[in-house]
């Protein structure tokens, strides 16, 4: 989705002539491209931004257990996250994966 409507964010790692060369085709990928150093580079900062998104899932996932286990209702931690949340997109992802099964989703709730 993001390649097609050319909205990735690109990590590029190899030669500034390099990176020179290949603008005009990560243009047409991404939005955000920023070369983060010599060849490699780029996907050892993308490895660095997959690591802080599968710590941030988990934290996610563990917090309502957390609650529960702390007499919280579960129904009520998506929602109370979701307010919390500096960002809007990681608030949607944790509102979804927080809600427990069955509950309603909707913007009322958190759970969406």
């Amino acid at each position: 989705m993001g390649a097609i409507a050319g909205t990735l964010s690109i990590m590029v790692g190899g030669t500034d002539e390099g990176f020179e060369r290949a603008g005009p085709i990560l243009a047409a990928l991404g939005k955000t491209i920023v070369h983060v150093g010599p060849a490699g580079a780029g996907q050892v900062v993308k490895v660095c931004n997959q690591v802080v998104v599968a710590l941030v899932i988990e934290a996610v996932a563990e917090a309502p257990v957390l609650g529960a286990k702390a007499g919280v209702d579960p129904a009520v931690s998506p929602m109370c996250c979701r307010a919390g949340s500096p960002r809007p997109r990681s608030s949607r992802c944790a509102a979804t994966i927080c809600c427990p099964a069955g509950s309603t989703r909707d913007s009322a709730s958190g759970c969406i």
